[in-house]
């Protein structure tokens, strides 16, 4: 009854269908080290039983991080979440990620020591209260490609909070598509200097 820690480099994790036992209040899998695959895996963040903003089904800390096929369902926080918060974060891809009810976003991609992150195909609906993909305080070189979200907030949002190294530079968003949605290009953003931010086919 707590949140699963993967700490070993290049390892890779291929299936899995877990849920997250009532009260844990944390997230279902964190990952901390480089060179980590998770591949055909089913995550459940059992949000009606957490407290609000507790956790992420897969919370990432480690580089070169790959996810493929990840279903990332009822979350108190985010579904996916690439965290280069207090992490140097570095060329994390996800590909084919899908999620349902899930309290924030489906895909965080958070600065400011976040390098080179790829999401190729993230499928949202109904978050409660964001959308799909955030690209959020300070992001380097971000590609984010073929988006659908739907009966919630926004598709993608590019944002910060104001605060001085949270300035964006080279994020190239495209293909983005939605539905029942408030908007599909959320900008929230401060004069910080953000720079090279490429939007099309929306």
């Amino acid at each position: 009854d707590a949140e699963l820690l993967v700490d070993v480099a290049d390892l890779t994790i291929d299936g899995g269908d877990i849920a997250l036992a009532d009260g844990v209040d944390d997230n279902l899998l964190r990952i901390t080290a480089d060179g980590v695959t998770l591949c055909n895996f089913k995550g459940d963040g059992n949000r009606a039983n957490q407290t609000a903003q507790s956790g992420s089904v897969v919370h990432v800390e480690g580089s070169d991080f790959t996810g493929e096929n990840i279903i990332a369902d009822n979350s108190a926080r985010h579904g996916v979440y690439i965290d280069g918060v207090a992490n140097n974060v570095k060329n994390p891809t996800l590909r084919g990620v899908r999620g349902d009810n899930n309290d924030r976003d489906l895909v965080s991609l958070e600065g400011p020591n976040l390098e080179d992150p790829t999401v190729d195909g993230a499928y949202g609906k109904n978050s409660a209260n964001r959308g799909t993909v955030e690209i959020v305080d300070g992001v380097t070189g971000a590609v984010v490609e073929d988006v659908y979200g739907g009966s919630q907030s926004y598709v993608v949002s590019i944002e910060d909070h104001g605060n001085a190294g949270e300035d964006h530079d080279d994020i190239h968003v495209e293909h983005v598509r939605g539905e029942s949605v408030g908007a599909f290009i959320a900008q929230v953003l401060s004069d910080l200097g953000h720079e090279n931010i490429t939007i099309a086919d929306v």
